[in-house]
């Protein structure tokens, strides 16, 4: 099976900025950069344009559209989709390949599952655990909402 890819929502304020709004400029419309912030916002969304490159004075041509989205909004979504039974509609699905019998399902079930809610209400990842696997999981859960995957009618 063929699926496209209809957004890619990328994480750009790692080490790798300036290459990933290079590349979400070569890809418009398929990919957006993405800059996480914490804390109860009124709207769990907020656009901007960089004009910048991070640290220079030299100008992005055109600018780059960054998304600054609320990374606890989107974590509580993601958490409240993996608590649907499986067979339910609305629930969170993953390739049959992932299984915890081998080293990388067991690897992607410890990452799923890191990440927890601490006394404060606030998303926490203890220091040094790896949750890759849950970060890609909340991007896809902001591509989901900016695209209005729920609103979409079966073909």
């Amino acid at each position: 099976l063929f699926y496209p890819v209809h957004l890619a929502v990328i994480d750009a304020m790692g080490h790798r900025t300036k290459e990933v709004y290079e590349f979400t400029r070569s890809y418009p419309g398929r990919t957006q950069a993405y800059k996480g912030a914490s804390g109860r916002k009124t709207t769990p969304q907020t656009w901007s344009t960089i004009d910048r490159y991070p640290g220079t004075n030299v100008l992005i041509p055109g600018g780059v559209r960054l998304l600054t989205a609320d990374s606890h909004y989107y974590k509580d979504i993601l958490a409240g989709l993996l608590r649907i039974k499986s067979d339910d509609p609305g629930a969170y699905r993953m390739l049959a390949s992932v299984n915890e019998g081998d080293h990388h399902g067991a690897d992607y079930a410890r990452q799923m599952c890191v990440e927890y809610v601490n006394e404060r209400n606030l998303w926490v990842c203890p220091e040094h655990a790896a949750n890759h696997y849950w970060d890609c999981a909340v991007l896809g859960v902001i591509a989901a909402d900016i695209l209005q995957i729920k609103f979409w009618q079966k073909e």
